[in-house]
């Protein structure tokens, strides 16, 4: 088989060549591993209109006809001449030649060797899988201090998966995000780390699965942010994510997990999140009249929210929120573990979960109908010393139909505020039914339970220590 050191040569060869089958060493010189057996075909080449891609397809400087790579030995970006080198190199066009050539009709792999990638920002439009050759091994460094790195784009853009990478900054960031999804489908992460300014944008996305994501020091407004423009078809619908890990300790404006406008059921099955300034927030920016915009149903089983700098969870507007056993929200350094406000709409179960040493209320209900706080830990709250009272459990007069039933409330040990402080606080004209029943509440300097409220569907009994 003739062997030639690098595409200049391959390009140079006369055709029709004397052997169909050429060997290239290397891309721009010998074992710089973009090595690739080539065919000849007498036919235009598929790619670039004609003119090839200088990887999948090789068009010869004079003559009809292609060089077409045989992959044989696997897709690897450095065919296309992208090098991981230097930061005198810019692989943007290589590397964008690359993804073109994968991410289409055929939904091919597509492997990104360890190196150092510099570039200026990538799109993907189509079906593919992209993959490193591990987080410390394939490093993609964005040199433009403004533009997202990866961005996938279209209603065609079905089953992408990027994985086995670090994407990281060459500037200091000031706008963008590491990875884009619009209007994709089926979009996965798997084992990627990374860094910068924001994190994953899923805007009107379907499906999304992420898994094993570490996101560290980022210095923007957003660990994952979720958003739609309309019910049908530019909705966010369904996300799993699994094992997400986010720290941004001097980062006091940085929102872990945002949903907002038109997202709808999102589950964060395992999520730990310190720093920033709120781990999980549920908002309707979109807010359109009768709440057709609100985003619904927030599952999170395992959530561990460790100081951040505001409110751990704040529900704004929405609706439909659990988090569930195993989970720990605590240490806000000025504000309160979980809090609704007048605008949530309801429907929000907390169950088996620690909210312990919040600056301000463990749980503060602002507004919301349908709530059940079960089977928690809620101590050690209201650590502020501004003066004002904090109680551990604060339920206000926006909110309607609550159950508080075995939760284990207490200030014991804790209490050395010079302001007397509840258990529970009830405003007396909530509305609806209210249950608080089997609570254990000891240790609060003013008392175990505040508020009297009366009537039909009132019942607050069998607490022990209850002393109100």
């Amino acid at each position: 088989m003739p062997v030639v050191q690098n595409n200049g040569e391959l390009k140079a060869l006369a055709v029709p060549p004397s052997a169909g089958v050429v060997y290239r060493s290397g891309f721009a010189t010998a074992g710089d591993g973009g090595d690739m057996t080539y065919r000849y075909v007498p036919s235009a080449c598929a790619t670039g209109r004609g003119a090839g891609d200088d990887g999948a397809d090789v068009k010869p400087a004079r003559g009809a006809g292609c060089w077409v790579a045989t992959f044989s030995q696997g897709a690897n970006a450095r065919v296309w001449g992208a090098l991981g080198a230097p930061a005198s190199t810019d692989d943007t066009g290589a590397l964008q030649r690359a993804l073109t050539w994968a991410c289409g009709p055929q939904a091919r792999a597509l492997r990104i060797a360890a190196g150092r990638y510099y570039h200026t920002g990538l799109t993907i439009r189509g079906s593919c899988h992209i993959f490193g050759d591990g987080r410390g091994e394939t490093l993609l460094q964005q040199q433009s201090n403004t533009a997202s790195d990866i961005v996938v784009r279209g209603t065609g853009s079905e089953k992408v998966t990027l994985s086995d990478m670090f994407l990281i900054p060459a500037v200091k960031k000031i706008a963008g995000y590491a990875i884009e999804f619009h209007q994709a489908y089926f979009p996965t992460l798997e084992r990627v780390d990374l860094t910068g300014w924001n994190g994953v944008l899923d805007d009107s996305s379907a499906s999304m699965t992420v898994a094993n994501l570490n996101m560290s020091d980022l210095n923007g407004v957003y660990g994952i942010k979720f958003i739609g423009h309309n019910a049908s078809p530019a909705a966010v619908f369904g996300a799993i994510l699994d094992n997400v890990v986010g720290s941004a300790k001097n980062n006091r404006h940085l929102t872990w997990l945002d949903m907002d406008s038109y997202s709808y059921s999102v589950t964060l099955k395992s999520g730990i999140f310190m720093y920033g300034a709120k781990c999980i927030v549920m908002e309707d920016t979109a807010a359109v009249q009768g709440g057709a915009s609100v985003p619904k149903w927030l599952f999170v089983p395992h959530l561990e929210c460790d100081h951040p700098f505001e409110t751990g969870v704040h529900l704004i507007k929405g609706q439909n929120v659990t988090i569930a056993a195993g989970s720990w929200i605590g240490s806000s350094q000025t504000g309160n573990g979980i809090a609704t406000e007048p605008g949530w709409s309801g429907g929000l179960t907390v169950s088996g979960a620690r909210i312990n040493g919040n600056l301000l209320s463990g749980v503060l209900l602002g507004g919301g109908r349908d709530i059940k706080i079960m089977e928690n830990e809620i101590t050690a709250n209201g650590q502020g010393r501004d003066g004002i009272r904090h109680d551990e459990l604060t339920v206000g007069r926006e909110v309607s139909d609550i159950k508080i039933v075995n939760n284990f409330i207490s200030r014991e040990g804790h209490d050395n505020s010079a302001v007397d402080r509840f258990c529970i606080s009830i405003d007396k004209t909530i509305g609806g039914h209210l249950y608080i029943v089997g609570n254990s509440v000891y240790g609060c300097s003013a008392g175990s339970i505040e508020g009297s409220p009366v009537g039909p569907h009132v019942r607050i009994s069998a607490n022990d220590g209850q002393d109100y």
